[in-house]
C-alpha cells in the first residue's frame, strides 16, 4: 500500500514494540554459550576402581595407559548436541570454576572413546587374549567427562531474556509517521498499529475517537489509491 497523504502523529504516545522486544530478547538467548560440565576427577575415579579390582600389576599398568590415553581426550554421551563450530561454556562443578574456550571439535562420543580404549590396551602392549578378558571391564570404566547441562543453559537464556525491559517507541505530536506516496512497509505499519494502541490505554475516549478517525482515515486514503491504480 502507498500513503496518498501524509500522516502526522496528533498527540504524544508511547506504547511497546513488541517485536523488537522478542527479537532483541531472543538475541540475548542466543548469545548465552551451551553450557557443559566437566569431570574433573572421572580419570581418578577410574583408575580408583581399577586399582580395587586386583588385576595382575603388569595388566593394571597396561589397562592403566589405555584410561590415560583414552581420557586425555573430551568425551560426550553423544555429539548431538555438542554444537560443529563456536564457543561453549564448560564449567567444573567440583572446583566450582568456568570458562569459555572453542567447541571441542575432536571430542569423542562415549561409543568411540570405548573402541578408543581397546585400541589404546593393544597399544599398550595387551595380547589379543588379555583384551578379551579384560577389555569390557576397561570399557565399562569409560565414562563421559564432559555433561551437556541443559538445565542450566535454559536457565541462565532465560535470565538473558529476562534482563531486556520492553522496547518504548516514544512519538512526538507533529512526528510524521508517513509520507505522501511512501510505501507502508512492515516497520511503518507495526509502528501505526501500536500508535493506535496506545490510545486505549491513555486518558479519554476522545483520544481513542481522535485515533480511530486518524487511522480510519489513513486507511481510506490507502484504499482509493489502491482502486484507482
Amino acid at each position: 500500500s502507498v500513503a496518498l497523504l501524509d500522516a502526522v502523529a496528533p498527540e504524544t504516545r508511547e506504547f511497546t514494540d513488541d517485536t523488537a522486544t522478542r527479537e532483541v530478547r531472543g538475541a540475548a538467548r542466543a548469545s548465552v554459550r551451551p553450557i557443559y560440565d566437566l569431570d574433573s576427577r572421572a580419570l581418578l575415579d577410574a583408575i580408583d576402581h581399577l586399582v580395587s579390582a586386583g588385576f595382575d600389576p603388569a595388566v593394571q599398568a597396561r589397562l592403566e595407559q589405555a584410561l590415560r590415553a583414552v581420557y586425555s581426550r573430551r568425551i560426550v554421551g553423544s555429539r548431538t548436541l555438542l554444537p560443529a563450530t563456536g564457543r561453549v561454556t564448560l564449567r567444573d562443578p567440583r572446583a566450582s570454576r568456568e570458562r569459555d574456550e572453542d567447541a571441542p571439535a575432536a571430542a569423542l562420543s562415549l561409543d568411540e572413546a570405548r573402541l578408543l580404549a581397546l585400541w589404546a590396551l593393544r597399544q599398550a602392549g595387551s595380547r589379543p587374549q588379555e583384551v578379551r578378558s579384560a577389555g569390557s571391564f576397561l570399557q565399562d570404566l569409560v565414562t563421559p567427562n564432559m555433561v551437556f547441562n541443559g538445565a542450566l543453559t535454559e536457565s541462565r537464556r532465560q535470565e538473558a531474556a529476562e534482563r531486556i525491559e520492553p522496547l518504548i517507541v516514544r512519538i512526538p505530536k507533529g512526528k510524521v509517521l508517513l509520507r505522501r506516496g511512501e510505501v507502508v512497509g512492515e516497520d511503518a505499519a507495526r509502528t501505526l498499529a501500536g500508535y493506535v494502541r496506545a490510545a486505549t490505554a491513555q486518558r479519554s475516549g476522545r483520544a481513542l475517537l481522535g485515533s480511530a478517525l486518524f487511522m480510519a482515515l489513513l486507511l481510506f486514503f490507502m484504499s482509493r489509491y489502491v482502486d484507482l491504480y
